[in-house]
C-alpha cells in the first residue's frame, strides 16, 4: 500500500504544481519524513499516557483493596478485588465490542495503512526511529505492582494461610 500512496502523491504533485516527477518524488519524500516523525511521536505520547492510565488505574484497585481489607477484613478485600476486576474486565469488553464495529473496522484498518507507510519509509530511510506497537492486555489489578507491594502481598498470603 506504501508505494502506491508515494507513486500516486509524487503523480498528483507533479501534475498540480507542474513540477517534474523526481522533485515531485522528492517533495513526497519530505512530507513523508515529517510525517513519520509526528505520528511516531504522537503514538509515542498516546502509549505513554495510556501505560500512566493504566498505572493509575493499578493503584487505585490496589489501594482500595487494601483500605477495604484493613477496615472490614481479609474476606472483604477479596470481594473488592474481585469486583475491581470484573469491572476492569467489563470495561474492556466495552472497548473490545466498540472496535467491532464499523467505525471501529475502518479506524483499524487507517492505522493499519499509515503503519505500513511509515515501516515502509523506515526501511527506505533507517535513521527514522520509533514505536507504534499497540499492547492490548486485559485488566489486572495485580499488574504495575512494585516489587515491595508484590512482597507486601505474599507476606499477607503467608499470614492468611
Amino acid at each position: 500500500m506504501a508505494p502506491h500512496v508515494h507513486k500516486a502523491s509524487t503523480k498528483f504533485l507533479a501534475k498540480t504544481v507542474a513540477v517534474d516527477e523526481a522533485d515531485a518524488s522528492a517533495k513526497v519524500d519530505q512530507v513523508l519524513e515529517v510525517t513519520t516523525g509526528a505520528v511516531v511521536s504522537v503514538g509515542t505520547v498516546y502509549f505513554g499516557l495510556e501505560h500512566a492510565a493504566r498505572a493509575l488505574v493499578s493503584s487505585l484497585a490496589n489501594n482500595t483493596v487494601d483500605i477495604v481489607q484493613h477496615k472490614y477484613g481479609e474476606e472483604a478485600g477479596e470481594v473488592a478485588k474481585d469486583t475491581a476486576a470484573t469491572a476492569g474486565n467489563a470495561a474492556l469488553t466495552a472497548f473490545n465490542t466498540k472496535n467491532l464495529a464499523p467505525k471501529g473496522v475502518a479506524k483499524r484498518v487507517a492505522k493499519d495503512t499509515g503503519r505500513a507507510i511509515i515501516a515502509a519509509y523506515k526501511e527506505k530511510d533507517p535513521k527514522q526511529d520509533g514505536s507504534t506497537e499497540d499492547d492490548a492486555g486485559g485488566y489486572n489489578p495485580d499488574n504495575n505492582k512494585s516489587e515491595k507491594e508484590k512482597e507486601h502481598d505474599n507476606t499477607k498470603d503467608k499470614k492468611a494461610s
